[in-house]
């Protein structure tokens, strides 16, 4: 894994999931996640998943979303999303992941692109 933030840019809270913008402007969002099935039992894998670009500020706004439902024994599900979207300075956003069955992120990564005027 290799950490690239220019914190002139952004900055990234681990403890709260959050991206804070430091420099206003548009701001490119692209996500990959692997939801991990694999470890559940019988009966336990079927469900739907649901991953989301969010901006989270006084109220939380859905930039980008996908929702996928999938049968049992499904090992694993990916998603791919973007979104192109303008934060002011101090804007909070966040890629949250949802599935109704237990499961654990296996792989993904995140490219944000500040795109220049």
């Amino acid at each position: 894994m290799s950490n690239k933030i220019d914190n002139a840019y952004l900055t990234y809270n681990s403890t709260t999931g959050l991206f804070t913008v430091m420099k206003a402007g548009f701001y490119n969002i692209v996500p990959y996640i692997t939801y991990d099935l694999s470890l559940n039992g019988n009966g336990y894998t079927a469900g739907t998943a649901k991953s989301s670009i969010q901006k989270v500020s006084s109220s939380t706004v859905t930039l980008a979303s996908i929702s996928t439902g999938h049968g049992e024994r499904t090992l694993t599900v990916n998603h791919n999303l973007s979104s192109i979207s303008y934060f002011n300075a101090g804007e909070t956003f966040r890629v949250r992941c949802v599935y109704t069955q237990n499961f654990r992120l296996s792989n993904g990564n995140i490219y944000i692109t500040y795109l220049t005027p």
